[in-house]
Parts: C-alpha cells; structure tokens; sequence
C-alpha cells in the first residue's frame, strides 16, 4: 500500500461458544482488544508491520495474520536555472 492510503483489517469470526475475545497485535505488541476490524488511516511507515487477530475462548484460540508494507511517495525536486543564450 502507498503512504496515505487507509486499510480496513477485518477477524471474520463465524461462530464459537463462549463468545470469542477478539484482539489485535501488531508485531507482537496489543493494538486494540474487543473489535472485530481495525482501521489504519493515512499510513505512514510506523504502520508497517504484522497485524495478528486474535479469537479466544474457553475452547482454545485461532490466529490470522496479514504483512502490512508501506511504500514512499516518491517525490522530485527539480531546480531549474534560467540562463539568457548570448548571441
């Protein structure tokens, strides 16, 4: 994805008894806890990384992961010099 851009991840839960946790962590660090999807707006390259979700219950757990890169906007600069041709 380009910086700027905004991604949606979504833990697509069917079913489970107890009602699952559900949590996000991003490089192995919790993102947020209780949601179903996680919204990165405007990305930058501090929102690179791997985002794990995470069901848990008494049944045990499941885990889905997605890489997240991060790409520049490229940018040129182009300083241009006026120079009258001499005749």
């Amino acid at each position: 994805m380009q910086e700027g851009d905004s991604a949606n991840l979504t833990c697509k839960i069917i079913e489970g008894l107890p009602e699952p946790r559900l949590s996000f962590f991003k490089n192995g660090n919790l993102s947020k806890e209780m949601t179903s999807s996680l919204l990165l707006t405007n990305v930058t390259d501090s929102d690179e990384g791997m985002y794990i979700c995470k069901a848990q219950n008494a049944g045990g757990y499941f885990t889905d992961s997605k890489h997240i890169r991060v790409k520049s906007k490229l940018i040129i600069i182009v300083n241009l010099k006026y120079q009258p041709s001499r005749a």
